[in-house]
């Protein structure tokens, strides 16, 4: 990154300029990673067609980023399209603490109380990530994908109230 640009992130009690603060200050205690807007070349580089915003999962020691996360704001419900870590980082909490990030964000800064994720039905670990977070399967009612008619995804939801296991 060049001296003196300055990095959009996206962390506890952000302020928002447009959808994220854009600041250099140091992140808060025991933060490991921070969200920012996905650069041109990072999206080129994941070739995701975006239906969404997307964000880099950036590592707080450094580079490379730990991954990318692409999410929907529709009503009262944020939903998560797609996310990936980098193989070499998985299991070790960048993906848990960049949701919960991603969470806190919409609460404070949107009002949001409900939480979804969309994840293909051949993807056992996804499942139990967003089930480890306290994510449940979502009732035919309660997920759009399902109104939608799209094939082959599961939906997960959690509310607010509900508690985010640590």
């Amino acid at each position: 990154m060049a001296a003196g640009r300055s990095m959009t992130h996206l962390r506890e009690g952000s302020g928002a300029e447009k959808t994220f603060e854009r600041s250099d200050a140091a992140p808060a205690a025991g933060h490991r990673v921070a969200l920012r807007e996905s650069t041109e070349e990072e999206r080129a580089t994941l070739g995701w067609e975006a239906g969404g915003s997307i964000l880099t999962i950036t590592r707080l020691d450094g580079p490379p980023p730990a991954g990318a996360i692409v999410f929907t704001i529709e009503g009262d419900t944020l939903t998560v399209l797609r996310m990936e870590i980098a193989p070499p980082l998985r299991g070790r909490g960048y993906g848990s603490e960049a949701v919960r990030l991603l969470e806190r964000w919409a609460g404070k800064e949107k009002g949001l109380q409900r939480f979804e994720a969309i994840i293909p039905a051949d993807r056992g670990l996804a499942l139990y990530f967003w089930l480890r977070l306290g994510y449940r399967p979502a009732a035919a009612a309660e997920a759009a994908w399902r109104r939608d008619g799209e094939q082959g995804t599961i939906s997960v939801i959690r509310t607010a109230g509900q508690v985010s296991p640590p």
